[in-house]
């Protein structure tokens, strides 16, 4: 599957407006973000003498915004 990330112009203004981007499921390699924080939780709850994993706050979307800290 090939992703069109080329600039397209808007005849309105002119100026160059961002081609959409593929999904994180379609790029091979990239998690979701749910995938992503459940690997990052495992991975500091596996590690914990040395990796701290905090909330910080969350996202106007809900999500958590997490602070890693690596000793």
């Amino acid at each position: 599957m090939q992703v069109d990330l080329r600039m397209q112009t808007s005849s309105a203004i002119g100026a160059p407006t961002p081609a959409p981007l593929a999904s994180p499921q379609a790029v091979p390699g990239y998690l979701s973000f749910t995938a992503g924080e459940r690997k990052l939780v495992e991975s500091a709850g596996q590690n914990s003498s040395w990796i701290q994993l905090t909330a910080v706050g969350n996202a106007a979307g809900g999500k958590a915004i997490r602070l890693l800290t690596i000793e």
